[in-house]
């Protein structure tokens, strides 16, 4: 998966206006990943605003993520703050939170295993707790 930098940049600038001296770090790159999941770091030379890109290989799984982080986002939860989906959905972009990625933090052999498969048990406990199934209290 390649994003063009020179569409990140026009994309950037159109939502966060000022310049597009946009300097971009890759912090996963797909290959040898079955998730194929690409994160850049964007960083604005002139301002020093840093924001996250994150793309999935399909665009139905970018919509949901970010609509899941807008949703609980939009709810008060402590989350990341998702700026602006890409209107062809490719990407999205986020705030940009400086810390270890989890997969670096689990590390192992098997550290995307886990990853999944606590995302798969979150996901069920928040199906149970819309479903009122679960006591959130």
């Amino acid at each position: 998966m390649s994003l063009d930098p020179e569409m990140l940049r026009r994309s950037l600038c159109a939502h966060f206006g000022g310049t597009d001296n946009w300097q971009f770090e890759t912090v996963a790159d797909p290959s040898g990943s079955k998730y194929r999941l690409c994160i850049l770091r964007a960083t604005n030379a002139d301002t020093g605003r840093d924001v996250a890109i994150k793309a999935n290989t399909g665009r139905d799984r970018n919509e949901e993520q970010f609509r899941a982080l807008e949703a609980f986002y939009n709810e008060g939860v402590d989350s990341i703050r998702p700026f602006y989906i890409d209107c062809s959905k490719l990407f999205f972009v986020m705030e940009w939170v400086d810390s270890p990625l989890l997969a670096q933090k689990l590390g192992g052999a098997h550290h995307e295993e886990l990853i999944v498969k606590a995302g798969r048990w979150l996901s069920q406990m928040q199906s149970l707790s819309a479903n009122n199934i679960l006591d959130a209290s």
